[in-house]
């Protein structure tokens, strides 16, 4: 069964590495990503856009490849 959402899930506060890569997920507003992630892989996903996320300040990886994001307004990293 696809992942399709990450609502309701509290990522681990020690985790460095999300790869999310190949799911069905199309939103993550209202995600929580933990401080000290470093790297987050959203490659192929049906994401549209990234407004309203709020990134960790240490990421130092966010691979985008394949998704459908045309516009980077308003993403801070």
């Amino acid at each position: 069964r696809p992942l399709t959402s990450l609502a309701g899930v509290k990522l681990p506060s020690g985790l460095k590495r999300l790869d999310l890569s190949f799911t069905k997920i199309s939103d993550l507003r209202g995600v929580t990503f933990p401080d000290g992630l470093e790297k987050l892989d959203l490659s192929y996903t049906p994401l549209t856009d990234l407004k309203d996320v709020i990134f960790p300040e240490g990421l130092v990886e966010l691979w985008l490849d394949g998704a459908g994001i045309t516009n980077l307004d308003g993403v801070k990293l």
